[in-house]
């Protein structure tokens, strides 16, 4: 009868050292990037008036800003109905890449909008506060 009790506890542990384990995964995945591109696409052209189409983030808290932006994002419910204005994309380094659409108005008072292109159908809000962040950086 003892055993029965102590596999269910067994379970219960080996799940959360799991989850843990997969959580510090992400964390030390995040921490080896090396790069951010962001193209920017003709909705972003209008707002910033660049003459480069392709952006590249390498400075290290630059990049984590970014990185802490888009983790802290919020899932947005419902149907999505926005324009991206730029191609996303973190590079790791160990050539692997993540994809992203950044919809980023140069308005302050609005948050931003991530969503990644194989899920078109969900996004994520980046608070005001974050977004005016990634501003700061893109539209200087």
């Amino acid at each position: 009868m003892k055993k029965l009790i102590w596999i269910p506890l067994l379970l219960i542990v080996g799940v959360i050292l799991y989850a843990s384990y997969k959580q510090l995964t992400i964390v030390n995945h995040a921490q080896a990037i090396e790069k951010i591109t962001l193209t920017c696409r003709d909705e972003c052209m209008d707002i910033t008036n660049r003459e480069r189409h392709v952006l590249e983030i390498t400075n290290k808290k630059d990049v984590k800003q970014f990185v802490n932006a888009v983790r802290n994002a919020s899932q947005v419910p419902g149907v999505l109905n926005y324009m991206v204005e730029f191609e996303m994309r973190w590079i790791y380094s160990d050539g692997t890449t993540e994809d992203y659409y950044l919809t980023l108005r140069n308005t302050r008072e609005l948050g931003g909008l991530v969503v990644k292109p194989q899920d078109s159908h969900t996004g994520y809000s980046v608070s005001v506060n974050d977004a005016n962040l990634l501003r700061d950086l893109l539209y200087e």
